[in-house]
């Protein structure tokens, strides 16, 4: 469950194992995530997080010693850090910490900083926080919890609690209006490419005309020069949608190592190779069927004795 700060003065011995303090804290022009979980706890660094450092074993060890912390990397470029190197953290009680390990900013573009619950005590001076994570003993259900959190709280209480997945859900309902965003800016991107190639295909078939009556005169049949001229369309379009889809898998890496770099999120980087066809093909097919009809039109032109110029 999270919950606020109150929780832990009310029932602090209220079926917990493990409290995590989440609070707010500035370092510089930052607006800083500091994270700190008991010493006690299974995991200090959640999983996936590291980014450079020894092992997550070391890593969690050091975090469950004294002065001992990790820092997101987008702090560390910042102050030209590395692992082993030494910091001040600017929290009321300024207090001189050793860098453990990077990590991604954990969702929280400023930054993030994990140190354990009692070093965070000592820099604080204080206990409270501005949000806890409440880990339940085996057996207490999610829904128990936050009946007996909101119980304990009271009525009168301007303090929530939600569970767990509570918060994913919230997190999800976010993440799946973005996704839907950019599903449609990629959908109206690829219907762009399919209009824009059909369009420039269909205006040089129709240009041809010329070439095409003085062609027809010469014997060769209407059939005949309709494959070529949807062939060579083929061809054409194949060549643009490929070039099209080596520099958009090429963008992709470019633009998903300089997002990893700007925000610090934790991002998958590869080449979507399936993706890439995907769109190689819609593209190529969709834009083939419309140039058809325009090619069609185009050698239906009686035949000349014209020679173009």
């Amino acid at each position: 469950a999270i919950v606020l700060a109150d929780l832990v003065l009310v029932g602090i011995n209220w079926k917990l194992t493990a409290v995590t303090i989440l609070i707010l804290g500035t370092f510089g022009d930052r607006r800083l995530w500091v994270i700190a979980p008991p010493r006690s706890a299974a995991q200090p660094v959640p999983p996936g997080q590291l980014t450079s450092g020894t092992t997550p074993d070391v890593v969690s060890a050091r975090l469950r010693g004294h002065g001992w912390a990790v820092i997101s990397e987008a702090i560390a470029n910042e102050l030209h850090l590395r692992p082993g190197g030494f910091f001040t953290l600017p929290s009321p009680v300024p207090t001189r910490f050793r860098v453990a390990g990077l990590s991604t900013n954990g969702g929280w573009p400023p930054g993030a900083v994990i140190i354990n619950a009692e070093d965070y005590a000592r820099a604080w001076g204080s206990s409270a926080a501005s949000a806890l994570q409440v880990s339940l003993r085996s057996g207490v259900s999610p829904e128990q919890g936050r009946l007996e959190a909101q119980q304990a709280l009271g009525s009168n209480s301007g303090l929530a609690v939600q569970t767990a997945r509570e918060r994913e859900q919230e997190w999800e309902t976010g993440s799946r209006q973005g996704l839907a965003r950019l599903t449609q800016i990629a959908t109206l991107v690829l219907i762009a490419a399919v209009l824009a190639m059909a369009g420039v295909m269909s205006s040089m078939a129709l240009q041809r005309r010329d070439q095409l009556a003085y062609i027809k005169r010469q014997g060769f049949d209407r059939g005949l020069l309709w494959r070529a001229v949807f062939i060579q369309s083929a061809i054409l379009l194949g060549a643009g949608c490929s070039i099209g889809a080596v520099f958009g898998v090429y963008g992709e890496l470019v633009i998903s190592h300089a997002l990893a770099t700007v925000t610090g999120f934790p991002i998958a980087i590869s080449a979507e190779g399936k993706i890439a066809l995907g769109s190689f093909g819609v593209v190529w097919m969709a834009a083939l069927a419309i140039v058809a009809i325009p090619g069609y039109l185009a050698v239906r032109v009686r035949a000349s004795t014209i020679r173009p110029a």
